[in-house]
């Protein structure tokens, strides 16, 4: 089986691909293989890498690292494997940028042709299962603080549109992960697996949504009677940006809160977008969207909104 999962940044894509690789692997007795893309170029990397190892400790992944496709044409894996490739996008970048990758500098061949040839080197691959995490990041407007992305970040953009459209195709299983959430949008009822904190808070709603998606004004509306906060996002942003700790603050806020009755949250997805050059932006969408994945465990419902209407998942 080919399954593809995407997710905004910190959206909880990757807890959701390792928890189906626990199923599938126990289901059909696989070696799991962790398949990273990751170039290891500076302390920042270094710190990704490092965090990522330490999820995955104990869950019985053996951990191989392929930066391209020659890289990937050169691994010996094995039909019964199962491989959890982390992340397509970065594979995607790393053969259009990196010095060692087939495209770099070439800057001429069609972004579906490139697409084409990645797919095909992962399809090489022996494996049982394999499962492709992605980054979705097609919903920032083609621009960065105002100015229009430049010609190669805009063909990084259709190259990847173009692999993750050939691997939904391919693939037996698609799903969309948000707040740690996921959204099936194709086979659903090939895996038995179910996420969210069985012992919610009564009285916490969480309403999340893109800007201008209405999720403010949908809190208001569903729950008249309850506390509002509108303005998460800000309150993380300024916190981090002074120095203190947001996710401490916020939590601080919202057990006082719901200690007077409900609280509807409203969270603004941020994670939809081509990765920020700045360190502190960086920074901020991970610890931002991984503190919106907790507030979702432990909400008692989440709500996602989308050019004004309402999806209950959970």
């Amino acid at each position: 089986m080919i399954a593809l999962i995407t997710g905004g940044a910190s959206s909880g894509k990757s807890g959701f691909a390792e928890e189906l690789c626990g199923v599938l692997s126990k289901r059909d007795g696989c070696r799991k293989l962790y398949l990273a893309t990751m170039k290891n170029d500076g302390k920042e990397a270094a710190e990704r890498i490092r965090r990522h190892r330490s999820l995955r400790a104990g869950k019985g992944f053996e951990t191989i690292e392929a930066e391209n496709t020659a890289q990937i044409g050169a691994l010996r894996t094995e039909a019964d494997d199962l491989i959890l490739l982390e992340t397509l996008s970065v594979l995607a970048a790393n053969e259009m940028f990196s010095e060692c990758g087939v495209y770099a500098g070439a800057g001429e061949e069609a972004p579906g042709k490139l697409a084409g040839r990645i797919f095909a080197a992962l399809q090489k691959l022996a494996f049982r299962h394999l499962i492709l995490v992605s980054d979705e990041i097609f919903s920032d407007g083609l621009e960065w603080e105002g100015q229009p992305y430049d010609p190669m970040t805009l063909r990084y953009l259709e190259v990847l549109g173009a692999l993750h459209r050939l691997a939904a195709g391919k693939a037996e299983l698609v799903a969309e992960v948000s707040a740690g959430k996921i959204r099936f949008w194709k086979g659903r009822e090939l895996v038995d697996i179910e996420k969210g904190n069985t012992s919610p808070i009564p009285g916490l709603h969480l309403v999340v949504s893109g800007a201008y998606q209405g999720g403010e004004e949908y809190g208001v509306k569903m729950y008249p009677e309850a506390a509002q906060l509108t303005d998460l996002y800000e309150r993380f942003r300024e916190a981090l940006k002074e120095g203190r700790e947001p996710e401490r603050e916020l939590d601080e806020e919202i057990e006082a809160a719901l200690r007077q009755g409900e609280l509807a949250v409203w969270a603004l997805e941020t994670g939809s977008g081509v990765v920020p050059i700045d360190p502190f932006t960086r920074s901020l969408r991970e610890r931002y969207g991984r503190y919106v994945c907790l507030l979702a465990e432990r909400a008692c419902s989440v709500e996602r909104l989308f050019c004004g209407l309402s999806e209950r998942i959970r």
